[in-house]
């Protein structure tokens, strides 16, 4: 709030009247609620001892060399798994948007490549011709997009 006419009583407001709550109730809120309290709490009891134990057991074969056996990921084993990596997805599309970023720039400059207009969608011609201010285009046929944006790159 920032301005006291902003400020309203619960009246203003519809609520109801503010009541005294009973005090035998909260008594026995006030009583289940000390008897939940832990006093004393002891986080041993949440250690996982038996991971403790196997790890020691573990780094003692380790340094002995003898009946450890290090998990090697076979070849391939990427290939079964049905996680996908969606760090590397998001950095390949990054890199394909910039990508085409730049054969764009290099196609502003010198005279476009028809196979690489060719390659492209209509939808993605229209955006292009529409970037270049290309009148009639939402008329045209991809072939007629492709000779307007060629021309208007020359």
């Amino acid at each position: 709030m920032r301005f006291h006419d902003e400020i309203r009583s619960f009246q203003d407001i519809g609520l109801p009247e503010i009541r005294e709550g009973s005090t035998e109730i909260t008594a026995e809120f006030q009583e289940e609620i000390k008897r939940l309290r832990i006093d004393n709490f002891d986080p041993d009891i949440l250690k996982d001892y038996q991971a403790e134990r196997i790890k020691k057991i573990v780094g003692k074969k380790l340094k002995k060399d003898k009946g450890a056996v290090i998990h090697v990921e076979p070849e391939g084993a990427q290939e079964r798994s049905n996680v996908i990596d969606l760090m590397a997805v998001l950095k390949q599309r990054f890199k394909e948007s910039d990508d085409k970023k730049s054969t764009q720039k290099a196609g502003k400059k010198g005279s476009p490549d028809k196979t690489d207009l060719n390659s492209k969608s209509k939808n993605e011609l229209y955006e292009e011709a529409k970037n270049l201010h290309i009148e009639g285009r939402s008329k045209m046929s991809k072939k007629e997009l492709i000779g307007s944006i060629q021309q208007a790159l020359i």
